[in-house]
């Protein structure tokens, strides 16, 4: 099965968007989060993000885990301005099996207020006591049209992301950390680390 397919029509090569080569970054975040998983202790995983069958394959080499694809900002679609719990309880529904582990990639940047805080809630009721939540957030002033997709791979002793990002460029909310807590209402912040490239990684723990 291929997870990244073309589009079926192509536009014309003076008219396509220019797509961004591929750059693989170091995620020390994660890396310190998959260093704390014992390799025999099931886990459920949530993933905000699009499908990517890669990812799925290296958490399941290396724990007995179930994956949950929920690609948030593509099941959303429009949303109709006031109503962000509901749409969020379409695309997210509170009623599933406790999470272990919500891989959040970059999505919260394309979410306003209103939908990063109804997401925040139902990950709450969602996760498990003790659960971890992984996010990116963008500190530049622009980032990718859509959340980009991201291959987790093995560094040296570490985890490394390779970036694909989206054709285009958006303006970026610029999320700080004290509206990153505030939009996650039941989860502490364990880990923060701003890195190079402008991502600001998160390690968010669900309160006991």
């Amino acid at each position: 099965m291929k997870w990244f397919r073309s589009r079926a029509a192509t536009p014309p090569p003076d008219s396509a968007p220019a797509v961004a080569a591929p750059e693989v970054h170091p995620a020390p975040a994660l890396g310190e989060l998959f260093g704390r998983l014992h390799p025999d202790e099931r886990l459920h995983v949530i993933d905000l993000g699009p499908a990517v069958g890669a990812n799925i394959s290296f958490l399941s080499e290396r724990f007995p885990c179930s994956v949950e694809v929920v690609d948030l900002v593509r099941s959303l679609g429009p949303v109709v301005t006031g109503d962000a719990a509901s749409a969020i309880a379409r695309a997210l529904p509170e009623e599933g099996e406790p999470a272990d582990l919500v891989l959040a990639w970059d999505v919260f940047n394309y979410l306003d207020r209103d939908l990063f805080r109804a997401t925040g809630r139902v990950l709450s009721a969602r996760c498990r006591p003790g659960a971890t939540l992984f996010a990116m957030i963008v500190t530049l002033p622009e980032m990718g049209r859509e959340p980009g997709k991201y291959l987790l791979e093995a560094g040296g002793g570490g985890i490394d992301l390779q970036y694909r990002p989206e054709p285009g460029r958006r303006a970026c909310p610029r999320y700080r950390p004290a509206e990153v807590h505030q939009m996650l209402p039941g989860f502490s912040v364990d880990r923060s680390l701003l890195l190079r490239h402008g991502i600001q990684e998160f390690l968010m723990l669900k309160d006991g």
